[in-house]
């Protein structure tokens, strides 16, 4: 246990509104031996990261009984940090810089007075320039608007990277597309959920780059892409919150948490063709999962479907199981009572709920095939599944008279690491093309 004062104390500084805007993140990742001065106060900068670091990857029971937000700091130092420091920090040669990409992506939550500013408080980012030009030149008394400025990056970004990791960043409304720009092209908003075809290094590769598969009309702003179309979305969830997600803060949670909601959103989307053998349920906890593929920088541990299966075990009993249990489809029911059974009580309730955070934000769907898959908020029923080349993951695109929209990324079991061609040689899938807006 910490003093209370000075528990106090480190709040106050965490969060500080200094941490909150866009430009912070350039001044502190340029600066060098960087101090922070608070009153008669001072701490050098690095000596902060390294506290909050410790406490958001080895003291999370910390975070879970305070409002201790170590992860603004360690997100602000994170987003610019070099691979040699990040080396240092983590005593792990894993650690990578952030390419341009993931920054933009990882920023959207600090504050900006212009939105131009997403894009132009990165411009000294070393990815920011290609061939010596940078993307964009700032002109604050240029006219455009800024969707017209981030077309303009997303096409750059598009035609320098020859593929479409530029999509996992795009995350719109429920009911944005009828006021879109371009679907393809991110505004930058808030972002709700954590990316999945930008983790480093790659988790997924479910049809890698072509070049001749895409194409680019400068004059009309459009964007014709190759792929396969998977299967269509049948049913899926709401939108799932941490509120479906969590344990209760109770070192013994036991029924008072929001936790069974997650159950009762998994129930929503079975039916009859959902069976009890290994193999449906062992999609589905892999899928809520993203799957088991998501780690922090400090738990790279593996984990096998039997650890999987004692951990999620352990996450259902660590909620009212019994009342769950009589309110929940009868197939998963009686899987999950043989599980209760067969536990081998070595399961971790806390990682498994640490596993579900690609479930935040995004919708748990299933498709006419009974594929499980996690999808943007955006997606609805008659959605369409594609794997395009030169996309890490599968996208999800909506047809609109003649052309298509995207509403997001997508994880889809069986489809995550080029199982695609597969099915191709087989015949079973036929390349097609589509023309977004």
């Amino acid at each position: 246990m910490w003093e209370p004062a000075a528990q106090d104390s480190v709040e106050i500084m965490v969060k500080s509104p200094l941490f909150r805007r866009v430009w912070i993140i350039q001044e502190l990742g340029l600066g060098k031996d960087v101090l922070l001065l608070c009153g008669n106060a001072s701490i050098e900068w690095l000596q902060l990261v390294r506290f909050c670091s410790l406490v958001r990857w080895k003291a999370r029971h910390l975070v879970r009984s305070s409002n201790l937000r170590a992860s603004m700091v360690w997100d602000t130092y994170r987003l610019y940090a070099k691979s040699e420091d990040l080396i240092n920090m983590f005593e792990d040669s894993c650690s990578q810089r952030l390419e341009l990409l993931d920054v933009l992506a990882s920023s959207t939550h600090y504050l900006v007075s212009d939105q131009r500013d997403r894009i132009y408080a990165f411009l000294g980012h070393s990815g920011a320039s290609v061939g010596g030009s940078l993307l964009v030149q700032p002109d604050y008394a240029d006219t455009n608007s800024a969707s017209t400025m981030f077309c303009e990056v997303a096409m750059r970004l598009i035609e320098r990277s020859k593929s479409f990791e530029i999509f996992s960043t795009i995350e719109h409304e429920e009911q944005a597309h009828a006021a879109l720009f371009r679907s393809w092209v991110p505004m930058w908003p808030k972002r709700l959920c954590l990316t999945l075809g930008l983790q480093r290094p790659p988790n997924y590769n479910a049809a890698p780059s072509q070049d001749e598969d895409i194409t680019l009309e400068w004059t009309n702003k459009l964007l014709i892409v190759r792929g396969f179309v998977i299967d269509t979305i049948t049913v899926s969830t709401t939108r799932l919150a941490w509120n479906h997600i969590l344990l209760a803060q109770d070192e013994e949670p036991k029924g008072a948490s929001n936790g069974p909601d997650l159950f009762h959103e998994v129930n929503s989307i079975l039916d009859e063709s959902f069976t009890h053998n290994d193999d449906q349920f062992d999609e589905l906890i892999t899928t809520l999962t993203a799957g088991l593929r998501h780690y922090d920088p400090l738990l790279r541990t593996s984990t096998t479907i039997d650890q999987h299966r004692d951990d999620f075990t352990a996450y259902a009993s660590a909620l009212n199981k019994e009342s769950f249990l009589h309110n929940i489809d009868p197939h998963l029911s009686q899987k999950m009572s043989t599980l209760f059974q067969e536990t081998t009580h070595h399961g971790d309730a806390l990682r498994f709920e640490e596993k579900l955070q690609p479930c935040k934000g995004r919708k748990l769907f299933r498709t006419t095939r009974g594929c499980f898959g996690l999808g943007p908020r955006a997606l609805r029923e008659g959605d369409i599944c594609y794997v395009l080349l030169g996309s890490r993951v599968p996208i999800i695109l909506r047809k609109v008279n003649t052309h298509y929209v995207l509403v997001g990324e997508a994880y889809l079991h069986r489809f995550m690491d080029g199982e695609v061609f597969e099915i191709k040689d087989n015949r079973r899938l036929m390349l097609q093309s589509f023309e977004q807006h």
